[in-house]
């Protein structure tokens, strides 16, 4: 109990009253002063700052269905180049015309796509398995290009020819 006795002896005496009550020590002080600015900062910066939602990046930008590199199966002198960078085609629409020992043989694609490079120039020399264009697979691409060519816009599709009853 002699705690006690001190401590309500020390509330009751007038002598302390003209000193000032001691909160926090000086470190106590400075974290809370580091704390206050750092919040502060924080929340001048939630209203006026920014954060940047897009991000400039190279890239080739492809298809889902991925793409080949055709390659020349025979060996020969391009004579033709039959289509162009860019041009979508068919599966097995022709590429290129190449001249062999045998006679002319055509390089045609593997599945509709459209042509990303073509590797091959008329005049070249090419080998067998020589990689002759790129070509990025599309899906439908065949489907579009073989509606141009078959019949105007807004005709009606064409039908089989049967031969006149007689």
């Amino acid at each position: 109990m002699q705690f006690r006795q001190q401590a309500l002896a020390k509330l009751q005496s007038p002598e302390d009253l003209d000193l000032p009550v001691r909160f926090a020590r000086p470190q106590g002080w400075l974290v809370l002063s580091v704390t206050v600015v750092a919040m502060a900062a924080a929340s001048v910066w939630a209203l006026t700052g920014s954060v940047t939602s897009t991000v400039g990046a190279p890239a080739v930008l492809t298809y889902g269905q991925g793409s080949y590199v055709l390659q020349s199966p025979v060996a020969g002198q391009v004579t033709a180049v039959l289509a162009k960078e860019g041009a979508r085609l068919p599966a097995n629409a022709p590429v290129l015309k190449v001249r062999t020992g045998e006679g002319d043989e055509v390089v045609r694609t593997l599945d509709a796509g459209r042509v990303t490079a073509l590797a091959a120039s008329t005049g070249q020399i090419i080998s067998t398995g020589a990689n002759v264009a790129a070509v990025e697979k599309v899906a439908g691409a065949g489907a579009r290009s073989a509606r141009r060519c078959t019949s105007p816009p807004g005709a009606p599709p064409a039908s089989p020819r049967t031969p006149p009853s007689t």
